[in-house]
C-alpha cells in the first residue's frame, strides 16, 4: 500500500512539474507604435563625435584633472543645442549640470541621467586615436562612446528636436549630468541635496545601466534588455599581518605573505549563502519561458530545484554574482624589495554586497573564515545595495514600452547591477530608480567599456535618440 502511494504521490509531482513548464510561456507584449523621427545617422554621428572629442578624463587627483576640458565640453553643449538652452534652465553644481525643462505641471517630474566624464586611455592599445571621433567600419570610435556621452547625447538630441516642433512634457523634466562618476565624485550627491533642499522628488529616475545584449545565454533567441533595478553594495576591507623584517635569505617557516596567503584561501573557500531575491527571481521569469522545454522545467519550478540552480551557479562567475555577495582579492602589499622579508603585509579584498548584506556583517564573515588572531581590518569604503526598484507600475512599463518602440521584438526583464553608479544617490528622493543604457552592445563592445577601442555603430545612435524621444513623449 505504501509503494503505491508513492508512486502516485511521484506521478503528481511530476505532472505538476511538466504542466508548470507547459505553462511557463512569453507572455504578450502591447505597446503603442511610435512614429520614427526622421534623423540624418551621418549628422547625428558627427555632432556626438564632436563631444568625444574632448577629453573630459577625471581622476581623484585634482591636480590631473584638465578643467579647460570639461569647460570646453559645457561650452559645447550650448552650441550644439540651442533650443534646450533657450528654454531649459542649467546650473552648474559641483561641475555636474543640472537642467530644469518646465512641463505643463511640476508634479511627478522625471529625471534623465548621464556622465560626461571618462576614464584614462593608455593610447598603446587602441588601433585608433582615442579622442578623435573618427568614423570607421559603420561605428564611431573614441573614449565615452559608450561610456555615457552617448546619452547625454541622446537625452539633449531628443529634447531639442521635440522643443523645435513645440513639444512640452506632460511633467517636469530634469536632466542630470554628472562630471566626476567614475571617480565616485561628489556632483551627483550635491544634485541631490540641491534638490532636496527645494523639495523636489522625482516620480522616476534613468541612468546608465544595462544593454540589450543578443548572447546572454545559449537558447535566448530574442535581443534582451536588462533594466537594473537595484545596485549591489561595495566595501573594500584591507587586511594586515605585522611581523620583524629581516633577511630574504633565512626565513621563517612561514613568511608574513605565506599567512597572508592562508588567509585569502580561507576567505575564498567560505563563500558567502545564496539567495533568490526578487530581481533576479524576475530575470528568471522573463529569460526562462523563451528557453527550450527542458531547461523551463528547472526554471518554472525553482523552489523545487533550488539546490540544483545553486550548485550550477557555483562554477558560473555571473550567477554567482546575481545570487550573492561575491568576494575578490585585487591588491596585495609586501616587501618593496625581493630579498627583504616585509615587517608588513596588506591584502585588499572587494566585496560586492547582496540585498541585506551589512559592512558589518562582512567584517564578522572574514574574521570567522580567516581563524588569525593577529589579522588586523580595516574598512577603506563600504555602501548598502540600494532598494529594488518595482518592475511593473506606470514608470517601469514607460521605460519598457520605450524599449519596444525602438527595439521590436526585444524581450525586457529586471536585473540586479554589480556596477556602482550616480544613480544610487537618488534613492535617498526617489522609489523609483531605474538603470538602462538604450543601445546594442556585443560582448566585444562590452569588454571596450574603460579598455581599448570603444565604439558604437552609427546606427546605435539615431535609436539612442529615438529612444529618448519616445520616452520624454510619455513623460
Amino acid at each position: 500500500m505504501v509503494k503505491w502511494i508513492v508512486i502516485a504521490a511521484l506521478c503528481i509531482l511530476i505532472f505538476v512539474l511538466l504542466l508548470r513548464a507547459a505553462l511557463f510561456r512569453p507572455q504578450k507584449e502591447t505597446f503603442e507604435p511610435m512614429e520614427k523621427p526622421q534623423l540624418n545617422e551621418k549628422e547625428e554621428t558627427e555632432r556626438l563625435a564632436r563631444l568625444i572629442r574632448c577629453k573630459t578624463v577625471s581622476s581623484r587627483d585634482p591636480a590631473l584633472v584638465d578643467e579647460a576640458e570639461f569647460e570646453k565640453f559645457r561650452a559645447l553643449l550650448i552650441e550644439l543645442f540651442p533650443k534646450v538652452h533657450a528654454t531649459c534652465t542649467r546650473e552648474l553644481i559641483n561641475g555636474g549640470l543640472l537642467y530644469h525643462w518646465a512641463g505643463k505641471t511640476a508634479q511627478e517630474p522625471g529625471i534623465l541621467m548621464a556622465h560626461y566624464d571618462v576614464v584614462p586611455v593608455d593610447e598603446a592599445g587602441w588601433n585608433v586615436d582615442p579622442f578623435a571621433g573618427i568614423v570607421k567600419d559603420g561605428s564611431l570610435w573614441g573614449r565615452g562612446t559608450l561610456d555615457t556621452k552617448c546619452s547625454l547625447f541622446g537625452i539633449l538630441e531628443a529634447a531639442e528636436k521635440l522643443i523645435g516642433e513645440g513639444f512640452v512634457p506632460e511633467h517636469d523634466l530634469y536632466f542630470s549630468f554628472g562630471c566626476d562618476e567614475e571617480v565616485e565624485g561628489k556632483a551627483a550627491r550635491a544634485i541631490v541635496e540641491t534638490l532636496k533642499a527645494r523639495q523636489i522628488h522625482p516620480a522616476f529616475v534613468l541612468d546608465e545601466g544595462g544593454t540589450i545584449v543578443t548572447d546572454f545565454l545559449p537558447g535566448v533567441k530574442m535581443p534582451l534588455a536588462v533594466i537594473g533595478v537595484g545596485e549591489k553594495g561595495q566595501v573594500d576591507l584591507e587586511l594586515t599581518l605585522r611581523g620583524k623584517s629581516g633577511h630574504a635569505a633565512y626565513p621563517p617557516r612561514h613568511t608574513l605573505i605565506g599567512r597572508m596567503s592562508r588567509i585569502v584561501r580561507r576567505v575564498e573557500n567560505r563563500q558567502f549563502r545564496m539567495k533568490m531575491t526578487p530581481p533576479v527571481r524576475q530575470l528568471i521569469d522573463v529569460l526562462g519561458r523563451t528557453l527550450p522545454f527542458p531547461i523551463r522545467i528547472i526554471l518554472a519550478n525553482t523552489g523545487f530545484f533550488m539546490p540544483l540552480i545553486k550548485l550550477v551557479c557555483r562554477f558560473v562567475p555571473i550567477g554567482g554574482a546575481l545570487m550573492r555577495t561575491t568576494i575578490a582579492f585585487t591588491q596585495t602589499q609586501g616587501s618593496l624589495a625581493s630579498n627583504v622579508l616585509p615587517d608588513r603585509v596588506t591584502a585588499v579584498a572587494n566585496f560586492r554586497l547582496a540585498e541585506g548584506e551589512t559592512v558589518e556583517g562582512v567584517v564578522a564573515h572574514v574574521k570567522k573564515a580567516a581563524r588569525c588572531t593577529d589579522l588586523e581590518m580595516r574598512v577603506l569604503k563600504g555602501n548598502l545595495a540600494t532598494p529594488n526598484s518595482p518592475a511593473e507600475g506606470p514608470h517601469w512599463q514607460r521605460i519598457k514600452n520605450a524599449v519596444h518602440a525602438t527595439w521590436p521584438d526585444t524581450l525586457v526583464a529586471p536585473y540586479l547591477m554589480f556596477m556602482c553608479s550616480d544613480s544610487s544617490q537618488f534613492c535617498a528622493i526617489c522609489d523609483h530608480v531605474y538603470r538602462f543604457s538604450p543601445m546594442v552592445c556585443t560582448n566585444e563592445q562590452v569588454a571596450s567599456i574603460h579598455s581599448n577601442n570603444e565604439h558604437i555603430t552609427t546606427e546605435n545612435i539615431t535609436q539612442i535618440i529615438e529612444f529618448y524621444e519616445y520616452l520624454i513623449r510619455q513623460s
